[in-house]
C-alpha cells in the first residue's frame, strides 16, 4: 500500500511538472531536475514493493512523504502570497509543484531513514533480549552445576541432568543412559516402550567424541521410531572415569528445535555432569579405602 502510494505520488508530480513547464530550453532545464525527483519517487515505491527490508515500518515512508510534501508546499504558498503582485486566488502552480516534488522526495528519504532506524532498533532489542535470556540461562546452569557437584551418586546426577534438560534447555523428553559393560537406562522421561531404542542409540553415540553434541539421525546411521514423534534426538557422551560413558539424551519438540544457545547450554551441562561424576567416583573411592 505504501509503495503504491509513493509511486502514484511520483507519477502525479512528474506529470504536473511536464504539463506545467514552458516549452522552451530554459523551461526544460528548470523542469528536468524536478522530473528526475519524481522518477526517484516512482523508483522508491517500486523498490519498497519488492523489498521486505522495512517490514511493518514501510508505511512510515509514505507518511513522511506526504507530510514533507505538504509542509514544503505550504511554505511555498505562504511565500508566494506574501509577495507583491500575487493574490490568494492567483498563485502560480509551477512553484507549488516544484516544492511539492522536492518535499515529497525529501520526506521519502527521511522516511526511509526512519524506517531503517526503527527496524535496526527492533533487531538490537531482539538481540539484547536473546543475550539476556542466555545469560539468565547460563546463571541458572551454574547453580545447577553447584548442585550437581554435591550429588552423592549417579542417580542424583541423572535426576538433576534431566531437570536441566527439560526445564532449562527446553527438551520435551530426556533420558540418561549409562554405557559400560552393560547398557542401563538410569533415568528417563521418554516412554518405556522406547527403552530398547534408547539403549541402542546410546551404544551407538557413546563412542563419539566426549562432551560434543551428537544428533540422531543426522550424525549417526539410525532412524527414530515414528511413535517417538520427534525430529531428532540430541546426545552428549560424558566419560565416567572408567571405560564407560554416561550419555545425556534429549528429545526436542518437533516444532521447537534447539537453537545454537540450547546446544551450547547442553555442552555446558555435560561439563558439569563430567565434574559431578568424577566427584562421586572420588568419594566412592575414599569411602572404599
Amino acid at each position: 500500500m505504501s509503495a503504491t502510494g509513493i509511486s502514484v505520488v511520483g507519477i502525479g508530480l512528474g506529470g504536473a511538472q511536464v504539463v506545467g513547464s514552458a516549452i522552451s530550453i530554459v523551461g526544460a532545464f528548470t523542469t528536468f531536475p524536478f522530473v528526475l525527483m519524481s522518477a526517484a519517487l516512482v523508483y522508491t515505491g517500486y523498490w519498497l514493493a519488492r523489498s521486505s527490508q522495512y517490514g511493518t515500518y514501510a508505511d512510515r515512508v509514505l507518511i513522511w512523504t506526504g507530510c514533507a510534501a505538504g509542509t514544503f508546499a505550504a511554505v511555498a504558498l505562504l511565500v508566494l502570497m506574501s509577495m507583491n503582485g500575487f493574490a490568494a486566488n492567483a498563485v502560480p502552480t509551477s512553484p507549488l509543484a516544484d516544492m511539492l516534488t522536492a518535499g515529497a522526495l525529501a520526506g521519502a528519504l527521511v522516511g526511509l531513514y526512519d524506517a531503517q532506524s526503527r527496524e535496526r532498533l527492533v533487531a538490537l532489542e531482539t538481540e539484547r533480549d536473546r543475550v539476556e535470556a542466555f545469560a539468565r540461562k547460563a546463571e541458572s546452569l551454574n547453580r545447577y552445576g553447584k548442585a550437581l557437584n554435591q550429588s552423592r551418586d549417579v542417580y542424583e546426577v541423572s535426576a538433576l541432568s534431566i531437570e536441566v534438560l527439560e526445564l532449562l534447555i527446553g527438551s520435551r523428553d530426556a533420558a540418561v543412559v549409562l554405557v559400560d559393560d552393560e547398557t542401563t537406562v538410569v533415568d528417563s522421561t521418554i516412554p518405556d516402550q522406547h527403552r530398547s531404542f534408547l539403549e541402542r542409540a546410546a551404544e551407538t553415540m557413546a563412542p563419539r567424541e566426549p562432551m560434543q553434541v551428537t544428533r540422531c539421525p543426522q550424525d549417526v546411521d539410525m532412524s527414530l521410531p515414528s511413535a517417538l514423534d520427534g525430529a531428532e534426538i540430541v546426545a552428549v557422551p560424558v566419560p565416567t572415569g572408567t571405560d564407560g560413558r554416561m550419555v545425556l539424551m534429549a528429545l526436542p519438540g518437533a516444532e521447537d528445535p534447539y537453537t545454537e544457545e540450547d546446544l551450547d547450554s547442553l555442552a555446558s551441562l555435560s561439563a558439569h555432569v563430567g565434574t559431578a561424576i568424577s566427584s562421586v567416583q572420588t568419594d566412592d573411592a575414599l569411602s572404599a579405602a
